[in-house]
């Protein structure tokens, strides 16, 4: 977790956002990538081009306006920054930025009163969290940092070929000294023996960082929101699968209501 991307709009979320990846990339003595992406009109017209050219130079402006806060907050003499504003679409800037740099994580914010459906951040950081293969860890306007002591897994309890979310928690694990309760929602029509998945994770993770509930909910949404409200965990980790899971999460009414009121920060990881 050494090189962490924060996409920006230069609003008050994403730098909530910036202010969490500062937090970070501390703890892991690492630097961070502000990116702003604008949108290139098309070709082919002179006024589309004196569109473009003022674009860019509007947002390297607002760069220069937050720097300026950074610099009151004291950020700077936290971490290492590099600032970027190129045009293209959000995922495709991030991407490109992200091989070119081997970066580890991408930290956005949400509008805390849009949530995932409105307007650049709500939209992008679904986007983002949906297509990049880097860990994305999308977090609440109205979330403020704090130390993360408790995290919530969703997960169907399957083992897993790929083990990178695995290695992923077990570093912020160690790091953080956090405990990670994996949480599985089943409607109670079979029973299910998960002695494999809970031997592959406290073989990575360790057995004092990992603990497992199963709780009933005919819908897995509301049974997220449940072991939300009872656990009051500091985190939630979600693996992106290639099945529905993530879309029917990521995009019910239910999960953008958990963001927004509960003000929690999302990890999404692919597997």
């Amino acid at each position: 977790m050494r090189k962490l991307i924060v996409p920006t709009d230069f609003s008050d979320g994403a730098y909530n956002a910036l202010k969490h990846a500062v937090e970070i990339a501390k703890a892991f003595d690492g630097s961070i990538d502000v990116i702003h992406a604008y949108s290139m009109p098309s070709a082919g017209s002179t006024v589309m081009v004196d569109i473009s050219e003022m674009l860019e130079k509007n947002a390297k402006e607002e760069v220069v306006k937050l720097k300026t806060r950074m610099e009151a907050d004291g950020l700077f003499s936290k971490v290492d920054f590099q600032f970027k504003v190129e045009h293209g679409s959000v995922v495709d800037v991030v991407r490109r930025h992200a091989n070119e740099k081997d970066s580890d994580m991408v930290v956005m914010g949400t509008h805390g009163a849009s949530g995932f459906s409105e307007k650049w951040l709500g939209t992008n950081s679904a986007a983002v969290a949906r297509n990049m293969d880097l860990p994305t860890l999308v977090v609440p306007s109205t979330s403020p940092y704090k130390p993360v002591k408790e995290i919530l897994f969703a997960t169907d309890m399957k083992v897993s070929k790929d083990e990178t979310p695995f290695e992923v928690l077990a570093m912020l694990c160690n790091q953080f000294d956090c405990q990670t309760r994996f949480v599985h929602i089943t409607d109670g029509s079979k029973d299910q023996d998960f002695s494999e998945y809970k031997s592959q994770v406290a073989r990575i993770i360790g057995k004092d960082y990992a603990s497992f509930e199963i709780l009933e909910n005919e819908n897995v949404e509301d049974g997220i929101n449940q072991a939300i409200e009872e656990f009051k965990p500091d985190l939630m980790v979600a693996v992106r699968h290639s099945y529905d899971f993530f879309t029917g999460l990521f995009h019910s009414s239910v999960t953008q209501q958990i963001i927004q009121t509960a003000a929690l920060p999302v990890l999404v990881m692919k597997a």
